[in-house]
């Protein structure tokens, strides 16, 4: 075979190649489609999951199947997302902890974050809400940090594990107000929540969605809010700026990947099916019931939320020598 006929033969075979890519996407999807939740049941991402797995398996005309893989500060679920085939029949949710927190917390992932990943689109963001017990005497940030300032380390605060986004959400403000907090992690942020109630831990950060039920049957009070905005929720409850640290605002999101390589028409489909789902009224309601924000992207806009947190929370990382490993 001449230079002439190899050249020819390989357009042909790429040719093939893009055409059997094209026809694949065109059928998809034709069976079902796996959300990979880091987390376990009944937490905020899990939530979310299943309630946008409802909607695309009615749009999409194939079931949405939830996996919840927790475990490693969500390595274990983005490695087994990042593994798989990319078709688009394997999906991972994820707030920042996967995609942007941990590339700065461990010395070396089994995932890169960027190459091993397509962004497909944001769903929602979440703001994060400070909590102490209902019996505390404690009614305002001034108030906790005069405590704290008062008995320097002799104070704690639970979270949902080391490195996740509620607990460096409590390091940037122990930064920020010049606290000396000790930090007690769980595996999760429904038994640090529990713990609050029983009085075992003196405060926590949490997302409003998870802390909202328990604010409203008065088992813990909220004193303050990371959003730049009081929220309808909790009218009462100041801004961080508002209690006298302006320019402090942070929140987090949870957002859909798939596997590298899966084919851009594959993207688009589950791009349009997600945006649709959070604008419709079911999801959205549900969404914005449950206090966080719907908040649909493109995939450009998505990979850019990404980088650019990134970016912010590995200086935090960095800046506050934060590490899990």
């Amino acid at each position: 075979m001449n230079l002439v006929q190899l050249a020819r033969a390989t357009l042909a075979a790429f040719g093939f190649a893009a055409i059997a890519a094209s026809a694949g996407a065109q059928g998809f999807p034709d069976k079902p489609i796996r959300i990979v939740v880091p987390y376990p049941p009944g937490g905020s991402a899990d939530s979310i999951a299943r309630q946008l797995g409802v909607q695309l398996t009615n749009s999409l005309k194939q079931q949405v199947i939830v996996d919840n893989k927790p475990g490693g500060n969500s390595v274990i679920a983005a490695q087994s997302v990042a593994n798989a085939p990319g078709d688009g029949y394997t999906l991972l949710i994820s707030d920042p902890t996967a995609l942007a927190i941990n590339p700065s917390l461990f010395r070396k992932l089994p995932y890169d974050p960027v190459k091993d990943f397509e962004p497909v689109g944001l769903v929602a963001r979440f703001t994060f809400v400070l909590l102490v017990n209902s019996a505390s005497p404690i009614r305002s940030v001034k108030d906790f940090v005069e405590a704290a300032r008062a008995r320097p380390g002799k104070m704690n605060y639970g979270s949902a594990g080391t490195g996740t986004p509620v607990q460096l959400a409590t390091e940037i403000f122990k930064d920020l107000t010049h606290v000396d907090l000790t930090h007690v992690p769980y595996k999760g942020a429904a038994p640090a929540v529990n713990d609050l109630m029983a009085n075992q831990i003196d405060a926590m950060f949490t997302d409003l969605a998870s802390g909202f039920p328990f604010i409203q049957s008065g088992k813990v009070r909220a004193l303050v809010i990371t959003n730049a905005q009081r929220v309808p929720a909790l009218p009462d409850v100041p801004t961080l700026a508002e209690s006298g640290y302006p320019g402090f605002k942070l929140g987090g999101w949870y957002g859909i990947s798939a596997p590298k390589k899966t084919p851009a028409a594959v993207i688009a489909t589950l791009n349009t099916a997600i945006r649709n789902a959070v604008a419709s009224q079911p999801l959205n309601g549900w969404i914005s019931g449950q206090n966080f924000e719907p908040a649909a992207t493109t995939p450009a806009e998505f990979a850019e939320i990404v980088r650019r947190d990134g970016q912010q929370w590995g200086d935090t990382v960095r800046r506050l020598d934060i590490k899990i490993d």
